[in-house]
């Protein structure tokens, strides 16, 4: 079942009757936690902790599978642990990371190499590849503007949103304060408040800050900064005047670069760096899905990500909702074997924590204190590696996809993968091999050629990188004969770059 806002949980237990009338035992679902708005298909994950809303409610959800449990029907639900999606300001996990770079709770969440880019400019930064012209055009056409609202700064690239580090709010206010010392009295207490909101602001510990005392005050102090601004601009409109100026001002005047500066130092301050999409090949310094930029990949080999990933996923599966889970592509996995058993071992601990909920014997015990005698027992048990009860107690396929003679690992505690290669084989019922050799002359009289497949498959490979270098190096020397007009357009391209689409 493909789940999405035309096909939605009451959908789903709509159909059940019929499916069990065919004999279905259980509906393999595709990803139903919260997902990118519009999204189809639920890969594109934002909240790894509540149901997609377009999809449905708890209620819903729970009616449903209550109707597969009276049809003596399961359900598999396809999960997503290798990856977010991270565009159009829907993942409160990445907004933060935006906001508070190194220093955010969640920095060490997604696969970022905060200091390890040969360019230094990008150390303690993560490059965002999501501008459709360089930068240098993007920025003095005016497609990046400066807003405020309730108490914050943000970047405006037509609908996404990009925040404003609360540190840099020093570089705005502090442009801001001439217009206000020309209306306001020094010793007024709207003044007085914007003087130590400015001081605070300059007050907050670096995003760089190691002691974590220091990183939960900077996380504190900067929510309350903003409420702080939001209520003085509610309250006084000459502050709100020389704001709005101020954010005119940043926001420059085409045909005129240097008005633009502002606005580019305060780009140049933040814990990201927003470049052109083409750049992302030899600059990209968050790990992806694949090669796409708008799925950022979870360090989800860490404890404390896999706990916040999957708590819902392990409360279905307890509260029996779910009969077992399909992973998707778990090759994308820092480490796979690990991420499995660490699934296996967490369902079982859920299962020990429903049953101490549920149970009246175990109404007097306290759950921290049988907690690690539980988790040393899981332990010893897959030690142990019973093959059955122990090893592989949750039901889990994985989307591995193996190439012609390559066997599944044995230590992956699963049971089996989608099975790719047996619809390869079902597939071979419907193709006559008797009738090779008529079709191979039929495409060779066609082609005009007689050639081993192996070399027309290298030959098209080559042609296509061809077409792409062709294509970068096109770019490149348009780029190159910008460089003279505005030196900040060379922030999209480098040396490196054009070396490695060069070949040297």
């Amino acid at each position: 079942m493909q789940l999405h806002a035309g096909f939605t949980f009451r959908d789903a237990e709509a159909i059940v009757p019929y499916l069990r009338e065919l004999g279905v035992t259980h509906c393999y679902t595709s990803p139903y936690l919260q997902a990118r708005h519009g999204s189809t298909h639920g890969y594109d994950i934002i909240n790894h902790n509540a149901l997609n809303p377009e999809i449905g409610s708890e209620a819903e959800h729970a009616s449903w599978t209550a109707a597969l449990r009276r049809h003596d029907m399961g359900q598999i639900l396809d999960i997503v642990p290798n990856h977010m999606g991270i565009v159009a300001n829907e993942n409160a996990w990445w907004r933060d990371v935006l906001e508070n770079g190194q220093a955010s709770p969640f920095a060490g969440y997604f696969d970022i190499t905060w200091t390890a880019s040969t360019r230094p400019e990008l150390h303690g930064r993560v490059l965002l590849p999501v501008l459709g012209d360089p930068y240098g055009k993007a920025l003095e056409s005016q497609q990046l503007k400066l807003e405020y609202q309730s108490g914050a700064f943000q970047i405006a690239y037509f609908d996404l949103r990009f925040p404003v580090a609360p540190s840099s709010y020093r570089l705005i206010l502090g442009q801001a304060l001439s217009e206000l010392m020309s209306t306001l009295d020094k010793e007024s207490p709207t003044m007085l408040e914007y003087l130590s909101i400015l001081t605070a602001v300059k007050n907050l510990p670096p995003r760089s800050e190691a002691d974590p005392v220091r990183l939960g005050e900077l996380l504190r102090e900067k929510e309350v900064t903003k409420r702080r601004l939001a209520a003085l601009t509610d309250e006084s409109a000459p502050v709100r005047a020389a704001l709005e100026q101020t954010v005119r001002l940043y926001n420059g005047h085409p045909g005129e670069p240097r008005s633009f500066d502002l606005l580019d130092e305060l780009l140049n301050d933040q814990p990201y760096r927003l470049s052109y999409w083409r750049v992302a090949t030899d600059e990209i310094n968050y790990r992806r899905f694949f090669d796409i930029n708008e799925l950022a990949a979870l360090s989800t080999e860490r404890e404390e990500v896999f706990a916040a990933t999957h708590a819902l996923i392990l409360k279905l599966l307890q509260e029996g909702h779910l009969d077992g889970v399909r992973i998707d592509h778990p090759d994308g996995l820092y480490d796979p074997r690990q991420y499995l058993l660490r699934l296996q071992a967490s369902y079982l601990l859920a299962c020990a924590h429903h049953v101490f909920e549920t149970r009246r014997e175990y109404q007097d015990l306290d759950w921290s204190t049988l907690e690690r005698a539980v988790r040393l027992r899981i332990a010893e048990l897959q030690r142990q590696g019973d093959e059955d009860a122990l090893r592989r107690p949750l039901y889990v396929v994985v989307e591995k996809i193996l190439m012609t003679g390559e066997p599944l690992p044995e230590d992956w505690p699963i049971h089996g993968t989608t099975g790719y290669q047996f619809l390869n084989v079902v597939n071979g019922l419907f193709v006559d091999a008797r009738n090779v050799d008529p079709f191979t002359r039929t495409y060779e009289r066609w082609a005009q050629e007689h050639r081993a497949f192996s070399e027309t498959v290298y030959d098209n490979k080559f042609m296509i990188l061809q077409t792409a270098l062709a294509s970068e190096l096109h770019m490149l020397a348009h780029q190159l004969d910008r460089l003279a007009q505005r030196d900040r357009w060379s922030r999209d391209f480098t040396l490196n770059g054009l070396r490695h689409a060069c070949g040297w």
